[in-house]
């Protein structure tokens, strides 16, 4: 089910909290730029960081749309090593994925704890 603060349900048969550990936050965070080639052809000031923030866009982009949407089924942990990781995306070439990571960042700071998070902190 969604609604206007994300996903409020979800299927008992799919683990979002682990999906997102084991798929969605490696790629946010991943580190090896020589996968995109074009990178080693185009040498611009900051090298290592516009690639990685420029390779393979809709991957990236969809990435950050998923944690979007799933916000508020992810611990707060989670959350708080997500927003420097949307940061970086920032400064992508491509501004989908730059409007992307924005709206990440804006969501993210936004999410409210839940009653088990008020009474744990």
């Amino acid at each position: 089910m969604f609604q206007k603060g994300g996903i409020t349900k979800t299927s008992s048969f799919i683990s979002i909290p682990a999906f997102y550990a084991s798929s969605i936050l490696p790629e946010l965070q991943k580190s090896d730029s020589k996968t995109n080639f074009s990178c080693f052809l185009k040498r611009e000031k900051n090298d290592e960081i516009l690639c990685l923030v420029n390779s393979l866009p809709l991957i990236k982009a969809d990435c950050l749309k998923f944690l979007i949407d799933v916000r508020n089924q992810i611990d707060r942990n989670a959350l708080l090593a997500s927003i420097p990781e949307c940061a970086k995306y920032l400064s992508s070439t491509n501004i989908v994925v730059q409007t992307y990571a924005a709206h990440a960042i804006e969501r993210l700071l936004l999410v409210r704890p839940t009653n088990d998070q008020k009474q744990t902190t």
